[in-house]
């Protein structure tokens, strides 16, 4: 034989004169839906329906990402719905003359937004940078730079995915 749970149930009104116990679901019959009850809000907390839900359609939002760890040399992504990516890290190889970075996101081209700059907590020296070397095509899965006295550089990357 099956077995049939029943919740505690009531009007509207009567919701909002009952407190429930922590953790208590009951169900509002006029309003149909369900509330979550704390011990001490009057009425609980109404749940919304699937039908109040707004349509996420027209907004973007993250549907990927990474966070910096050790393991992927420091870098993190957000890559959105509609194909929008950020992604940076902080290189810190000493040395001048061309460094690279490989993109932990492929862009879809070459029309992005590049950025290096001097990265938090490093000295004051003057940053003599820039992006790719003169004549140098640029790539959608590596960023070349050029650094003459500095380390410790924080850098940037927006533009769309592949």
């Amino acid at each position: 034989m099956s077995r049939i749970l029943q919740l505690r149930r009531g009007g509207t009104a009567e919701h909002e004169n009952f407190t429930g116990q922590i953790g208590e679901i009951t169900m509002d019959t006029d309003a149909k839906n369900i509330r979550i009850h704390d011990g001490e809000t009057p009425g609980g907390t109404p749940m919304a329906r699937r039908d109040e839900i707004p349509d996420l359609t027209p907004f973007d939002y993250v549907v990927e990402w990474q966070m910096p760890t050790a393991e992927n040399n420091h870098t993190w992504y957000r890559k959105y719905k509609s194909g929008w990516v950020e992604m940076g890290g902080i290189f810190d190889t000493p040395g001048k003359g061309y460094q690279s970075i490989q993109l932990p996101v492929e862009m879809a081209d070459t029309n992005f937004s590049a950025q290096v700059t001097r990265a938090a907590g490093t000295s004051t020296s003057a940053i003599d940078c820039w992006i790719q070397s003169p004549g140098a095509s640029l790539s959608t899965t590596t960023l070349l730079y050029y650094v003459a006295t500095q380390t410790g550089l924080a850098w940037l990357v927006s533009g769309i995915a592949k």
